[in-house]
């Protein structure tokens, strides 16, 4: 009997501690059941064919989820079923965060995306930049200062250990890409940047790099807090994101999701730890538990779970609004979620750079199924979101595979999400 009512209230008290994350039944909201359940059938084939281990994947609209459901396995050696609350390696889907951080500043008239970066951390002065566009050949003075708005558009001449031109500059370098563990400071990190040429004149054009770890640094500065801190109080903490960490909790590291990879079509396998190169680009797994706990990556760095996450966009969808605390003001939300970068050439077709998303603008050029106006960014370890702001939907799908070879996981995940929609 009395290990009954024990039973008993422990299925109470799970019950409570899932009650923020209960969903609705889809009709409510304008989604069929059924249709959604052709998400379980994709996802149960590709963990069936091995190509992931397992994921989380999460669907709101109208600040209600209609589904989020975990799939597979977190650790398949272990045998650890997947649990919704599993956290994940955001990598890149850090940047988004970070950016709503330098908004933050911008609104408190601390800051002006115009202004040029060596105000506030004077290491940027007087940069150089590559005489020709296609080699490593030759420097010349920079002809325009990197501002802010460039970082927020990745505008800035920055680029990442990927690029072609000055990407192995970057590993000789030493600078870190905020996916391994390194024993350094942050500002001792970014400022290694100023001794490479910057890859072009910034404002002439958009290439992917390190600018959000710089503008980390920046939060840092002109705030006077650690980032961490910054971000946990003045973002983390407002919206109860409870899970979201650069370095866990060693009571966390149970539900981190393992990483695994998959090349040439064949089967997933798990990554080991320590420091691993693919191509021009270096990582470690173990980086959000590592022996270092001193660079806080704001272009990559955090771990989280698809509620947090939710969470953080669920405020934008809502203006800068989340259960009563505003971070931003809807005029910034929206001024964030636009084309920022005019005519400048974008690899994707039909889409276009906001302030720290990518912007959905032409769907005949793009093909695909969402309309203008949604914005979304995904994660080094194969972790994706949008937010629609038309049809009020917000979609998260999380899973931890690197390389993925093929796998087109998140637009399979995205076209099964909008066939769901009945009104």
């Amino acid at each position: 009997m009395i290990r009954a009512i024990f039973s008993l209230i422990s299925c109470i008290i799970f019950v409570v501690s899932l009650h923020a994350q209960t969903t609705v039944i889809p009709e409510t909201q304008g989604f069929s059941r059924e249709r959604l359940k052709r998400i379980d059938d994709y996802m149960s084939r590709v963990i069936g064919e091995e190509d992931i281990s397992g994921s989380v994947v999460l669907i709101a609209r109208k600040g209600k989820m209609v589904y989020h459901q975990a799939y597979g396995q977190r650790d398949r050696e272990a045998n650890d079923v997947m649990q919704s609350d599993d956290i994940f390696r955001l990598a890149s889907m850090t940047k988004p965060i970070t950016s709503v951080a330098v908004m933050m500043l911008y609104e408190q008239g601390k800051i002006r995306l115009d202004d040029p970066l060596s105000m506030y951390l004077p290491a940027f002065q007087n940069l150089s930049v590559l005489e020709l566009p296609s080699a490593l050949k030759g420097v010349e003075s920079a002809e325009s200062p990197i501002t802010i708005r460039n970082l927020l558009t990745h505008t800035s001449g920055l680029v990442y250990h990927w690029d072609g031109r000055l990407g192995e500059a970057y590993n000789a370098e030493g600078i870190p890409m905020g996916l391994v563990d390194v024993d350094m400071q942050l500002e001792e990190g970014v400022e290694l940047l100023t001794n490479l040429p910057l890859a072009f004149n910034p404002g002439t054009r958009w290439n992917y790099g390190m600018n959000t770890d710089v503008l980390s640094l920046l939060v840092e500065q002109v705030s006077g807090l650690r980032f961490d801190r910054f971000l946990k109080e003045n973002i983390f903490d407002p919206l109860g994101m409870e899970d979201t960490y650069f370095f866990l909790p060693d009571n966390l590291l149970d539900r981190l999701a393992v990483v695994y990879d998959r090349r040439d079509g064949q089967p997933i396998e798990r990554v080991p730890e320590g420091v691993l190169q693919y191509g021009q680009n270096i990582y470690s797994v173990d980086y959000p538990y590592g022996e270092y706990r001193s660079y806080f990556s704001g272009g990559a760095g955090l771990s989280s779970t698809a509620y947090d996450y939710f969470k953080f966009l669920q405020m934008l969808l809502n203006g800068g609004i989340y259960e009563g605390k505003r971070l931003l003001s809807p005029t910034t939300v929206a001024m964030m979620t636009r084309n920022q970068i005019g005519k400048l050439e974008y690899p994707d077709a039909g889409y276009k750079f906001g302030l720290g998303f990518r912007v959905h603008t032409n769907p005949s050029e793009s093909g695909d199924v969402w309309p203008v106006g949604v914005y979304d960014w995904g994660g080094f370890f194969n972790t994706r979101f949008w937010v629609d702001p038309e049809n009020e939907i917000i979609g998260i799908i999380m899973n931890q595979l690197y390389p993925k070879g093929d796998l087109k996981l998140h637009q399979t995940f995205r076209n099964l999400t909008y066939q769901a929609i009945i009104e």
